[in-house]
């Protein structure tokens, strides 16, 4: 413990000189945050006339804030681990702007400025997420089906779900939304499924309906990633099995 009598310090007399400098300090401690956002993200300003200013605003960030999945990484963003090896959930912001559509990644230094935790925020963005959660057929997706094909509904098959979210843009993160595959698990009545990510915008849940090779599946996310999907669309090279 420091003695403060004996080591030097000395308390200085409060005056309004004194208490300006102090506000002053502080101002410009608040500040240097702020400038750093906007020189990062002048571009996007520049390019989209953009209000950089909303970023940091807590309204605003409420309104657009999303939960996005990505392969665990070093990256300097607002992010904690995920119940998936290897996967680490993240916060970002989507919004459009003169009819083009972007995305931007939160920084801590953000939630600084707009006063408000990690945890807070990633409640508001999950609600936010399973308000857009959508699972659709994936023979819905095949090309050249027509609504006069006919589909045994009790055959397996039918029951693979694609998940993402209404936009289809970075929707892989429909896999952390428990709730919504809950509701999916009891409206087909499975509750064990392979979920594979197929990107970053979605992901495939096929019925657990006996034995799993979970290999073959790994497999198949690795082929597809190495032939048709674009290395910034990729999520990660495995397969996992979920129970509900």
């Amino acid at each position: 413990m420091v003695n403060k009598e004996n080591s030097g310090f000395k308390k200085v007399k409060s005056t309004p000189q004194v208490k300006l400098i102090q506000n002053l300090g502080s101002s410009l401690q608040e500040q240097e945050p702020k400038n750093q956002i906007k020189k990062e993200f002048s571009k996007m300003t520049k390019v989209l006339d953009f209000d950089i200013s909303k970023l940091t605003d807590i309204d605003y960030i409420v309104d657009h804030v999303h939960v996005g999945v990505q392969s665990v990484g070093t990256e300097d963003i607002v992010k904690r681990k995920s119940s998936y090896e290897g996967i680490e959930e993240y916060l970002y912001l989507r919004d459009s702007c003169n009819r083009q559509s972007f995305s931007v990644k939160m920084k801590p230094k953000m939630l600084k400025i707009a006063g408000i935790t990690q945890n807070q925020l990633f409640k508001i963005a999950e609600r936010n997420n399973h308000e857009e959660f959508t699972a659709e057929p994936l023979f819905l997706s095949i090309p050249g089906l027509t609504d006069d094909t006919k589909i045994d509904e009790t055959d397996a098959a039918s029951q693979i779900y694609v998940i993402s979210n209404r936009l289809s843009f970075k929707g892989a993160s429909a896999m952390i939304d428990k709730k919504g595959i809950k509701e999916l698990a009891e409206q087909i009545g499975i509750h064990e499924f392979v979920l594979i990510p197929s990107s970053i915008h979605e992901c495939i849940l096929v019925p657990k309906t006996g034995e799993v090779d979970l290999d073959f599946f790994d497999s198949m996310v690795q082929e597809v990633n190495a032939c048709a999907v674009e290395n910034r669309d990729q999520l990660i090279d495995r397969a996992y099995l979920i129970t509900l």
